[in-house]
C-alpha cells in the first residue's frame, strides 16, 4: 500500500475509508478542505517542509503559557479551544504556529518565548496571579516581565519565603510538581519554644507518617540541623506539595513554627539570593539543575 510522509505514514487507502465512513472534515482557514483523523490534520496546500513544522495542539497551548500538556488536553476536551474557528477534536491534532489561527476564550493563541526565573519569594507575598485579598502577589516582584506570561511553580504560602520558580513552560512546571518526578524541594523550619524531647518525639511521629484533613502527610526527610537557645532548626525534604504540608505537620505534634524557607528545589540552592531578588535560568541551568531540557519532545 502506498504511504507518505505529508499522511503521517498512514496508507492512502486508509484516509480514503476515514473520509467515506467518518468524514471529520471541514475548512480550513483559507478555504482549502481538510479532514482531521485521530490528530492528524491535512492540508492538499501544505508541502512537506511545512507538515514537519507542525505540532500537537496541546503542546501547542503548554508553549503559550496556558498550562501543562495535560492540564491544555482538559481545554481541547471541554471544547473551549478553536482551531480555524472550529472547535478542536482532539489533543493530538497538528497545528502550525505560523498557518493555523488558534482562539482560547476567543483571543488568538501565540507560543511565548520561554521564560524560566528563580526568585526568592519574601514574606508577604500571595503566590496568586490575581487575588483580590491579597496585600501584594508575587507578580510585583517580576514586573519588567509583564507580558510574558509568567506564572509561579506551585506555591509558597504567604508567609513562608525562599525558592521559587516562574515561568511560562506548562511542561516544565508539570515537571517540576508532579510527585512521579521525584524532584525534592528542601526546607528549614525554625521552631520555638519545643524541649529537645518534644523536637524527637514529634520527628518520630512524622518520620511514620501522619493522617490530617483525610490526608496522609509524609516528608522523604526530617533531620535536625542546629539548636540555638530556645530555638531550634529543622530540615524537611519534600518531593510532592500538598498543602501548608509542613505547618500541618508542625502543627500536629504540637511545635510552634516562626520561619519557613524554602532552600533548594533539585540540584538548585538558593545561594547568595537575596529576598525579593530574581535571575533568569538558561537552558544550561535546567539541565543541570532538575535534569530537564526544554526542547526533548517531553
Amino acid at each position: 500500500m502506498e504511504s507518505s510522509i505529508e499522511n503521517g505514514g498512514y496508507p492512502i487507502s486508509f484516509f480514503v475509508w476515514k473520509e467515506k465512513f467518518c468524514p471529520f472534515q471541514r475548512r480550513g482557514r483559507f478555504g482549502q478542505a481538510q479532514i482531521s483523523v485521530y490528530g492528524v490534520s491535512m492540508s492538499s496546500k501544505h508541502d512537506n517542509h511545512s507538515q514537519a513544522s507542525r505540532i500537537r495542539l496541546n503542546r501547542f497551548l503548554a508553549m503559550a503559557g496556558l498550562g501543562s500538556r495535560r492540564g491544555c488536553e482538559q481545554l481541547i476536551r471541554r471544547r473551549e479551544v478553536f482551531v480555524n474557528g472550529v472547535p478542536a477534536e482532539h489533543p493530538g491534532m497538528l497545528v502550525h504556529p505560523e498557518q493555523d489561527e488558534v482562539k482560547w476564550q476567543g483571543r488568538v493563541i501565540r507560543p511565548l518565548a520561554r521564560r524560566y526565573l528563580v526568585l526568592y519569594k519574601p514574606p508577604g507575598y500571595t503566590c496568586s496571579l490575581a487575588d483580590p485579598f491579597a496585600e501584594h502577589l508575587i507578580h510585583e516582584l517580576y514586573s519588567q516581565y509583564a507580558d510574558a506570561g509568567l506564572f509561579p511553580v506551585g506555591r509558597l504560602d504567604r508567609e513562608s519565603e525562599g525558592l521559587l520558580l516562574v515561568t511560562n513552560d506548562g511542561d516544565f512546571a508539570h515537571y517540576i510538581m508532579h510527585p512521579r518526578h521525584q524532584v525534592e524541594k528542601e526546607y528549614h523550619v525554625q521552631i520555638v519554644n519545643a524541649p529537645p524531647r518534644l523536637i524527637e518525639e514529634g520527628m518520630a511521629r512524622i518520620r511514620k507518617g501522619i493522617r490530617d484533613e483525610g490526608e496522609f502527610l509524609k516528608p522523604r526527610e526530617i533531620a535536625l540541623l542546629r539548636e540555638e537557645h530556645s530555638t531550634c532548626w529543622l530540615r524537611m525534604i519534600l518531593n510532592e506539595g500538598k498543602k501548608r504540608e509542613i505547618r500541618r505537620l508542625c502543627k500536629a505534634v504540637g511545635w510552634v513554627l516562626t520561619r519557613l524557607v524554602r532552600v533548594r528545589i533539585g540540584n538548585l540552592e538558593v545561594g547568595d539570593l537575596q529576598p525579593g531578588t530574581y535571575r533568569e535560568l538558561s537552558a544550561q541551568d535546567l539541565t543541570r539543575y532538575f535534569g530537564w531540557a526544554p526542547d526533548n519532545g517531553r
